[in-house]
């Protein structure tokens, strides 16, 4: 499907918002003045969902949606949990009662993650 690479005064669409592989993309060859309309679409979400992620664009009326912080565990409950929850995860075992320590549990996340990219590899490039 195709749609028009002209507004309603005949003036081209400016997309000099997107990068220049996105402006290739959604160029058709074949079809002068027309856009693949999956890649334009494609094209504008992504950039809408950028300008949010760095705070360059805001949706009017947004502050009235429920703030994602205040879905946040407080600390305190955080601390009652947390064993268990380590446990349920398999990052520590039974009947261990440590104090969290951040740094040891940074090392194991980094483990686990070399041992998947370990295992990843050793089927590569055959690994289809």
């Amino acid at each position: 499907m195709y749609i028009t690479a002209f507004n309603e005064e005949g003036k081209e669409v400016d997309i000099s918002f997107a990068t220049q592989n996105w402006r290739k993309v959604v160029v058709d060859k074949t079809r002068t003045g027309q856009f693949v309309r999956k890649h334009f679409e494609a094209m504008v979400f992504t950039a809408l969902a950028e300008e949010l992620r760095t705070g360059d664009v805001a949706v009017v009326g947004s502050e009235e949606y429920a703030d994602w912080s205040e879905q946040l565990l407080d600390w305190e409950v955080v601390q009652e949990t947390l064993g268990s929850y380590l446990m349920e995860v398999g990052l520590t075992e039974q009947g261990e009662s440590a104090e969290f320590d951040a740094q040891f549990f940074r090392r194991q996340l980094e483990d686990k993650l070399r041992g998947a990219a370990a295992a990843a590899d050793v089927g590569y490039p055959g690994d289809t």
